[in-house]
């Protein structure tokens, strides 16, 4: 079970929000994401400002920074130096875009005090 849980939410007009926005981490700890249930069969891509920062099961996650719906969790690699931020986006069943966040808006990491 991770660490932090983040649900992604999205309301039909496309206006996004992550609860809770802000998840404070310490180095090993995990993130798990998780779509709400408002569009049956949608998918998500999450795609991390400062992936060095983290490592996630796809394998070019350290390059791109895009974690999907089923890559599983994030594990904080290095405690981020300050506020660092993840970009949203919400697919529709047949993997059209349907919303996202504002850009690197999606939501934040910090450092835990």
């Amino acid at each position: 079970m991770a660490d932090h849980n983040v649900t992604l939410k999205y309301a039909p007009n496309g206006d996004f929000s992550a609860d809770p926005f802000s998840v404070s981490v310490r180095p090993g700890e995990t993130i798990a994401f998780a779509l709400d249930a408002s569009i049956p069969g949608a998918s998500f891509l999450v795609t991390f400002a400062e992936p060095h920062l983290f490592r996630g099961n796809n394998p070019s996650f350290h390059v791109t920074g895009e974690f999907r719906h089923e890559d599983g969790e994030i594990t904080v690699a290095s405690l981020p130096p300050g506020r660092t931020s993840y970009h949203c986006v919400l697919k529709g069943p047949d993997g059209e875009k349907v919303g996202e966040s504002k850009e690197n808006r999606g939501g934040e990491v910090v450092p835990a005090n």
